[in-house]
């Protein structure tokens, strides 16, 4: 057993112990239904009129729930009433939480919280947030009523709980090949592996060529200069007729089919065109406010009831195995009309004059202390709240939608998302399948901090977690391996790093359409859908789900013809026997097989280790393709059970001698 895995077994125990403390909720399925609140309105408190009794308090305070998720705030609220059940006159009700005998500090250090009264309710409460992955259990409230008269200081408890939900884990490693592409990809003319142009159908002998078993594409996005685009339908119809065509298609290849939709994120910036209302900017030279160029508002209603229809649309599709979201956050430096939401659940201080300022005061008074005057308290507390809003988004997405279907979202790597309002223990609360970690969109430097921050945070059993790489040569920089090799390096470590435990439970590559038409540099297509099909069998090795292995070797044999001579070494790892493997030599740019490219081998014994050669000729070296070459080599046992190797070899360094 690897050192990995024992301690994801010890982590597993404590937490198959704690569950039968009822602190975790196993769900077989992504909806989520908490039990009702207790509003305000019908929060009513029966006091005893026992003049004679020495156990009166007139303080009585209660939760609106008993148990919470980690996304939730937890509301308070408090009458305060003598004998005659007359409202006492009392200068501040403080509330504190507490976990045993220690009180529990929350979201910008927060101590306490003071509630306030309401005088049309007649009764007094407040917010408590959660802490960032708090212990779970019970809490305890304990409320002080100091009277602005001398007198007693009254003290009232109430318990509540904090549950963690955990989703059921995949049955197999998720290996997904990403779609991402915003337009009708099935206009396109698609390259394919063997180097001819074809239709659509190619996308799927790609998928194949990498040896996934899921493919996940973008399904519904709006594009206000889309001319298809309209207020009745926001998503274009097009997209999502092909997202049928496609889900259809990947059944016939026994692939797992996602389609994920684009939340609160819109190309173009028409938003009056399709009855949006636009997430809120800042400018700190101006100090004014101005529309998101790309983002929705969260609170937008329409937008919401718009994603619901689709998600249903996704739902209701036999072929549709996963439903994701992306873009379900605001973005970095947006999100402040929701400004007053924030500051009332979050205990925010505001200037005494607040009563006179108007919405708009407001919001730009919110914005600016974040942008402007950086108050880490309240950017603290604005951090969570949107990660608590988004949770609760998700949430009301899936439960009012009615999937049974696994949900995941793209969360963002820095941070563990918390810098764009994004949680996923919220997430998973929330009723997320799995977690999509984006690794991408970071240089060498960051890509180490991301891991750091996550494996700091939570543990491979509290969420299921793919990770995820792009194909980038601009972001896969590195000292000493080129960018497809960096590839395979980050997102493999990655599945072993990101989280406390153990290992991810998938990952994805991302994605087919930059492989074909993006910054994938001097690197054939070929190259970069082989770092997806490296990636995916080396997690699968990893995971116990590949039984052999592929090394290589190279030999030069005659310097003028440029011939060399490639050992594929194979190695059966199982206790079984494995039969039937078809081992190649794969084609690629520069690398021509000479003579035989498949060689069947028959079997393979329990750690036996079997030697194939095949020959092949290398063209000179060229400056336009690094003056290197990808070597690539496969072993199939079956469906979905590929290893792949490759390395790059320079020819002109390595005539005449042996390359390991």
């Amino acid at each position: 057993m690897k050192k990995y895995e024992f301690v994801g077994l010890i982590l597993a125990i404590f937490l198959v112990i704690t569950t039968y403390s009822f602190n975790y909720f196993y769900d077989e399925v992504n909806n989520i239904v908490n039990p009702k609140y207790v509003s305000a309105d019908n929060f009513t408190t029966n006091i005893s009129i026992d003049s004679n009794s020495k156990l009166f308090n007139p303080l009585v305070i209660k939760t609106s729930k008993e148990n919470y998720y980690r996304y939730e705030l937890v509301e308070i609220f408090a009458n305060y009433k003598d004998l005659n059940n007359d409202n006492i006159n009392v200068g501040q009700l403080e509330a504190k939480i507490y976990k045993g005998n220690k009180l529990i500090e929350t979201i910008g250090d927060m101590k306490s919280i003071m509630l306030k009264y309401n005088p049309k309710l007649k009764l007094w409460s407040g917010k408590w947030p959660i802490p960032y992955n708090p212990d779970l259990g019970q809490y305890q409230v304990l409320v002080r009523a100091m009277p602005s008269d001398p007198g007693p200081v009254i003290t009232a408890t109430y318990s509540f709980n904090i549950l963690g939900r955990i989703p059921k884990k995949p049955d197999n490693g998720i290996c997904a090949t990403v779609l991402e592409y915003g337009g009708n990809v099935t206009e396109k003319k698609i390259i394919g592996p063997d180097g001819k142009y074809g239709d659509w159908h190619n996308i799927f002998k790609w998928v194949n060529f990498t040896g996934a078993n899921s493919f996940f594409m973008l399904g519904a996005e709006t594009e206000t200069y889309n001319s298809r685009i309209t207020p009745e339908n926001p998503f274009d119809p097009g997209k999502l007729k092909e997202v049928d065509k496609l889900a259809a298609e990947a059944k016939k290849h026994d692939l797992k089919f996602g389609a994920w939709t684009m939340t609160f994120g819109i190309q173009g910036r028409d938003y009056k065109k399709i009855g949006y209302n636009p997430s809120l900017s800042y400018n700190s030279s101006t100090g004014a406010l101005y529309p998101s160029y790309m983002h929705i508002s969260l609170i937008d209603e329409k937008r919401f009831n718009d994603l619901l229809k689709v998600i249903k649309r996704f739902n209701a599709n036999p072929d549709i195995d996963y439903i994701g979201f992306d873009y379900v956050r605001t973005g970095h430096a947006d999100g402040y009309e929701m400004a007053e939401q924030v500051i009332g659940d979050m205990s925010i201080a505001v200037p005494n004059n607040w009563d006179e300022y108007d919405s708009n005061q407001r919001m730009t008074w919110f914005a600016r202390q974040i942008k402007a005057k950086k108050d880490e308290e309240i950017i603290a507390k604005w951090q969570w709240w949107r990660a608590h809003k988004i949770a609760e988004t998700i949430n009301r997405l899936i439960t009012m939608s009615g999937t049974k279907k696994p949900v995941w979202v793209f969360t963002l790597g820095w941070e563990h998302g918390k810098q764009h309002g994004q949680d996923p223990l919220m997430f998973t609360d929330a009723g997320i399948s799995f977690d999509a970690v984006m690794l991408y969109e970071a240089n060498q430097a960051q890509f180490r901090q991301v891991l750091v921050d996550w494996k700091a945070y939570v543990a491979s059993q509290q969420v299921n977690i793919i990770v995820g790489q792009t194909v980038d040569v601009k972001l896969l920089d590195s000292s000493y391996l080129i960018p497809p090799q960096e590839f395979v390096r980050r997102v493999i470590i990655g599945t072993k790093k990101i989280a406390f435990g153990g290992l991810t439970d998938g990952l994805f590559w991302h994605d087919v359409s930059r492989a074909l038409w993006g910054r994938k540099g001097n690197y054939s297509e070929k190259e970069w859908f082989l770092t997806a099909a490296k990636s995916f069998s080396d997690f699968r090795i990893e995971k116990g789900e590949l039984g052999t292995i592929v090394n290589i070797k190279m030999r030069s044999d005659e310097f003028k013809k440029r011939i060399f001579f490639v050992d594929a070494i194979i190695e059966n790892q199982t206790i079984n026997q494995i039969n039937d493997i078809m081992v190649k030599l794969i084609p690629t740019e520069g690398v021509d097989p000479l003579g035989k490219e498949n060689i069947y081998l028959k079997k393979l014994s329990p750690g036996e280790i079997k030697i194939i050669t095949f020959k092949a000729q290398i063209k000179p070296p060229s400056h336009k393709y690094r003056n290197q070459y990808m070597i690539a080599v496969s072993a199939e046992t079956g469906q979905n059970q590929k290893t792949v190797n490759f390395q790059y070899v320079n020819p002109s360094k390595y005539y005449g001698k042996n390359i390991e």
